[in-house]
């Protein structure tokens, strides 16, 4: 090594200041997110006092999410127990500690009054339900469904306001609690809550103006990178006279983008599917993810590109990235495939909402291939509720369902201090690893012109 050549610590310290404020501002609001969960935990335990049970059934209280079917999935609440401005106990809180947590007299219960059971609102008409932690099935954790869910606490005609696009679905046992669950049945009133309402009106939905200023700001960069930054000649290489990356490069960037991204919607799923939706900016995001469970072909009955156009929202951050880390000729083709599965995964998710047959043989064909999301793979999600995240090809939902074992995803705040690191990957190995990158192009730093070494050389001498 030449003596004026700097280390990996030199290169990053160098070459990448904006980058690392860049990522201190990430990480920071990952971890004021975090802080803003657990001063909200404690506000809620705080409330126990308000009760009047005994000192000695606090700790009822601090787990009362694990001692009730479905506490993390009624779409519009992120607590059964209080109330949204966390000042207040709810009638179902208050009937949750009068019974000792004991979820078989509870369920029976009609803590709001308005003719439906707790257990009939949590997806437990039978009152079978015992904690577990086993993944979802009919006899594992014995409550019949966790869709079509409504709170046991608010007020009937709330409630049914919220439930008036499915409120005629069957969603109980036949013909009674006493047969058992039957499967067949439950599968059918399953399929019939995942399609309803599949054919029915389109609904338009006004454009947000932010989302056309960071589609243009996608469109001006991907047209600098393909014009002016030698992207063409790496994506079509027959259609320009410029040199491009070594096609062994090219082609290996390209799988690892397809997986990278089918992790990422796994990860902005699991995020958004939990996110309380008054959280400024990650709320408004995380109440059309949550209320999707509700209504499922609600994505379908919008056009295409408002649905896919919500990913938008995330360029600027992508872009800002990139510019800071001065990335490679890899970096840009690893991107520019990212943009083309980030809009894939999210169609890949509509058509996995689409009644199969009236959806293209390609489509179909590409569906059972496993190179995209299938009905049977993404079915198991709103069955389940806590796995099967990813929503492009469903792979890497083998690495999200462990680490959602160990971190659940009820942990939104940690799930996206992990979705942080997780973005900043591909940027921090492509410019601690430049020397390596360039020899992986078949380029040097002097054929992209940009030999920031021999800058910091100069610098030194």
């Amino acid at each position: 090594m030449n003596a004026h050549e700097p280390g990996l610590c030199e290169r990053l310290r160098y070459e990448s200041r904006g980058l690392w404020i860049f990522s201190f501002v990430m990480v920071l609001a990952a971890l004021g997110l975090i802080l803003e969960n657990h001063v909200e935990t404690m506000q809620r335990e705080g409330l126990y006092p308000m009760i009047g049970t005994p000192d000695s059934e606090h700790s009822l209280w601090i787990s009362r999410n694990m001692n009730v079917p479905n506490a993390r999935h009624v779409w519009w609440a992120s607590d059964l127990f209080v109330t949204k401005d966390l000042q207040h106990v709810l009638s179902f809180g208050r009937d949750y500690m009068q019974t000792g947590a004991n979820w078989s007299e509870l369920c029976k219960m009609d803590s709001n009054k308005d003719g439906l059971t707790n257990g009939q609102h949590l997806g437990d008409p039978c009152c079978q339900w015992r904690p577990s932690t086993d993944h979802f099935a009919l006899g594992v954790h014995r409550e019949y469904r966790r869709w079509h869910l409504t709170h046991p606490s608010e007020r009937s005609e709330v409630s049914w306001s919220n439930m008036n696009e499915t409120l005629s679905l069957k969603d109980s046992p036949s013909p009674s609690c006493s047969s058992g669950y039957d499967a067949a049945t439950y599968r059918q009133q399953f399929l019939t809550f995942y399609f309803h309402n599949a054919a029915g009106a389109h609904v338009d939905v006004s454009y947000h103006p932010l989302k056309a200023a960071c589609f243009i700001l996608m469109l001006a960069i991907m047209a600098h990178w393909l014009f002016w930054r030698d992207l063409l000649a790496d994506v079509f290489p027959w259609a320009t006279s410029r040199k491009p990356v070594a096609s062994r490069a090219r082609i290996v960037t390209c799988i690892l983008s397809f997986f990278y991204m089918d992790m990422t919607s796994g990860i902005i799923h699991l995020v958004l599917d939990y996110a309380p939706q008054h959280i400024p900016g990650l709320g408004i995001l995380a109440r059309g993810f949550q209320f999707h469970h509700h209504d499922p072909t609600a994505i379908i009955r919008i056009s295409w590109f408002e649905y896919v156009s919500h990913i938008h929202f995330l360029c600027p951050l992508i872009q800002t990235a990139i510019i800071l880390s001065d990335a490679s000729r890899l970096q840009r083709l690893f991107w520019f495939w990212g943009a083309i599965w980030a809009h894939l995964f999210q169609t890949a998710h509509r058509w996995a909402h689409m009644p199969p047959a009236g959806l293209p043989w390609i489509v179909r064909a590409m569906q059972s291939t496993g190179l995209l999301l299938s009905h049977e793979r993404h079915m198991s999600h709103h069955e389940d509720l806590e796995r099967q995240f990813t929503i492009l090809s469903g792979h890497t939902d083998l690495i999200v369902d462990n680490l959602s074992s160990v971190m659940p995803p009820a942990r939104y705040d940690l799930w996206f201090l992990f979705g942080v690191f997780w973005f900043l990957l591909p940027i921090y190995v492509d410019t601690a690893c430049r020397d390596v990158v360039h020899r992986l192009q078949g380029t040097t730093a002097a054929d992209v012109g940009r030999c920031k070494l021999q800058k910091i050389a100069k610098a030194e001498v």
